[in-house]
């Protein structure tokens, strides 16, 4: 598919929100992505051994690397997989925010429990601060302890390092902040949090909530590292 970004790379917000990663429809020649509503698509063989090596139904000691799976995330064949649409949305957001890619999910609480839980892996800590939107809240303070039993470091302790005392910085999972909080529009010290990150645990990501700032008001980017960092929304707002 054509990423649609050939003629806007160096064009302003406004420009990249309307055409960037939109989709050339060759049929009939749509200035903007169609909606497509179909449920499945052409498979070709490609794709196939792709998918296959994904779900290890052929050989269990397969593994398939960051640019396969990237490549797959792209190929459209079922739209519970991907859908041309989402796949539009996901290149947009890439070029929105100043990094390589991202992933839609169905809901803002979908992105912010499917990342989390992807960084658990047996840690044993999350620093977070109270100051979130109040699902988000519930599910860092109260349901990860009692599903995984991890504690939260308070982001002020994380802060001042008093934390390194006790805590190894490879027991942390993530680092979880809003750039705007939900409801009481409190902003961290996002500037301080990457200093002390990357002075004490490196490895550890940074998830920043940018829904309420969007990235017309702020790109987290521009402070955050884009290799290891996360930037979540909840598009609907």
């Amino acid at each position: 598919m054509d990423s649609g970004n050939k003629n806007v790379k160096c064009s302003g917000i406004g420009t990249h929100l309307v055409h960037s990663g939109e989709i050339e429809d060759e049929s009939f020649k749509a200035v903007v992505t169609p909606i497509f509503r179909a449920t499945t698509y052409k498979l070709n063989e490609d794709v196939y051994n792709l998918i296959k090596k994904y779900a290890k139904t052929e050989d269990p000691e397969s593994s398939i690397n960051d640019e396969e799976l990237k490549e797959l995330r792209y190929k459209i064949f079922y739209t519970r997989d991907a859908s041309p649409n989402v796949a539009v949305i996901q290149r947009k957001m890439a070029i929105l925010e100043g990094c390589d890619d991202s992933v839609a999910t169905s809901s803002g609480m979908g992105a912010i429990s499917s990342t989390i839980l992807s960084l658990i892996k047996g840690k044993k800590y999350i620093v977070s601060t109270p100051h979130l939107y109040g699902v988000t809240y519930s599910f860092i303070f109260n349901e990860l302890k009692e599903m995984f039993g991890i504690e939260v470091i308070p982001l002020e302790v994380f802060l001042s390092k008093k934390w390194k005392k006790e805590i190894e910085g490879n027991a942390i999972a993530a680092i979880y902040v809003e750039s705007l909080s939900n409801p009481f529009l409190i902003i961290p010290p996002l500037e301080e949090l990457k200093e002390v990150r990357d002075c004490l645990c490196p490895e550890v990501p940074i998830i920043i909530d940018n829904t309420f700032l969007t990235p017309v008001n702020f790109r987290p980017f521009s402070i955050f590292d884009p290799e290891k960092d996360i930037v979540l929304y909840s598009a609907t707002k």
